[in-house]
């Protein structure tokens, strides 16, 4: 790997066991994948109307308490590992994670509709900015609707998405998008 930029593998930062560690991909081909991505994130038309109703109807209040059930899970199974040595030498890794995801559920407990209005207004900037944005520029956009991004190592290409919480009603209405009970977004193939 000489010359050019490269992303790294990290999920043994967040004490994750993947048989990729240590890999990398070019960065070209990683950002030309992220590219596709965020212009393939388009809100319908009667989205405003379709958010109305779901919060009326209470789905989203449904989908933050699974989303927080999930988070309290996660955190348990953490602790566990911990107790048992798992992140020995690497206990940073741990309480970032920890600190992270109590953030994300006290995130989940606050989030109103007009959490969700500004979303929407952020996301569609964000999409109209990106074909003119810096690459530097792009990788703080990725990071505004986003948590984490898996990538395929083999396949070459984006297999999963983790949005923020002010973005889960948004990402219920994308059409290339499948949601799953950890937490994460798939996208179809």
């Amino acid at each position: 790997m000489k010359g050019g930029r490269y992303y790294r593998e990290s999920s043994r930062f967040s004490g994750i066991a993947c048989d990729y560690d240590g890999k990398s991909v070019r960065a070209a081909d990683a950002e030309a994948v992220i590219d596709t991505l965020i212009q393939g994130l388009k809100l319908p038309q009667d989205w405003q109307e379709a958010a109305k109703r779901m919060l009326v109807q209470g789905n989203m209040a449904e989908d933050n308490e699974r989303e927080k059930l999930r988070l309290r899970t996660e955190i348990r199974r953490m602790r566990a590992g911990y107790k048992h040595g798992l992140y020995e030498g690497e206990e940073f890794v741990f309480w970032r994670e920890i600190e992270s995801m109590q953030a994300k559920s006290k995130a989940l407990e606050q989030v109103e509709p007009s959490d969700i209005s500004k979303a929407a207004d952020s996301f569609i900037e964000i999409t109209n900015a990106w074909q003119h944005a810096t690459r530097e520029e792009q990788q703080e956009l990725v990071k505004i609707p986003f948590e984490g991004i898996r990538y395929d190592f083999e396949q070459k290409r984006i297999c999963a998405i983790q949005r923020k919480p002010e973005y889960a009603i948004l990402f219920g209405f994308m059409d290339i998008l499948v949601t799953a009970n950890d937490g994460f977004y798939y996208l179809k193939q």
